[in-house]
């Protein structure tokens, strides 16, 4: 069947993900916490499985923001899902009141060349990047920001949805 427009995303084992241009058509009024809230829950037995406690800080406030919330849920289960690969037991997730959201793990064995392509895409034969690729073509289709970093075995990933 015929997709209609939009961007061919290739992730984990070929799969390709196909992110319509309508992300946006299908905005409401989404709150930022628990929107987090509900990924962080759906990834409690992942995080178990690999013994990682995670250390979530989050403001007990509304931080509403105008998103397509499908969308959303796809950005923080790409970060969260790297996130749990990654992560050498520990995990900080903190949602400032500004609406932006820092993931941080240590994941002392990313290799040089994982770091350089953040958001390269990972295809069957090999992976080229940490797959941050979804997260950041939906998250620029909707206006916002994604940006990673990896300093000192840590690695940053910081999302900030702006205020419509």
């Amino acid at each position: 069947g015929h997709l209609g427009t939009g961007v061919l995303v290739r992730v984990d084992d070929g799969v390709e993900v196909h992110v319509k241009d309508d992300v946006g058509a299908h905005h409401h009024d989404v709150g930022l916490v628990r929107a987090l809230e509900q990924r962080l829950v759906g990834f409690y037995g992942v995080f178990m499985k690999k013994d990682i406690t995670p250390d979530i800080q989050m403001q007990e406030i509304k931080i509403i923001r105008y998103l397509d919330k499908m969308a959303v849920r796809r950005v923080f289960d790409n970060i969260l899902s790297n996130a749990t690969r990654y992560a050498d037991g520990n995990f900080t997730v903190k949602l400032t009141a500004e609406g932006k959201i820092l993931f941080s793990n240590y994941a002392a064995n990313l290799s040089r060349v994982e770091v350089e392509r953040f958001f390269t895409v990972q295809t069957a034969k090999e992976s080229t990047g940490i797959g941050l690729s979804i997260a950041k073509v939906l998250t620029e289709k909707m206006a916002g920001n994604i940006d990673a970093a990896y300093s000192a075995g840590y690695l940053r990933i910081q999302v900030i949805f702006p205020e419509k």
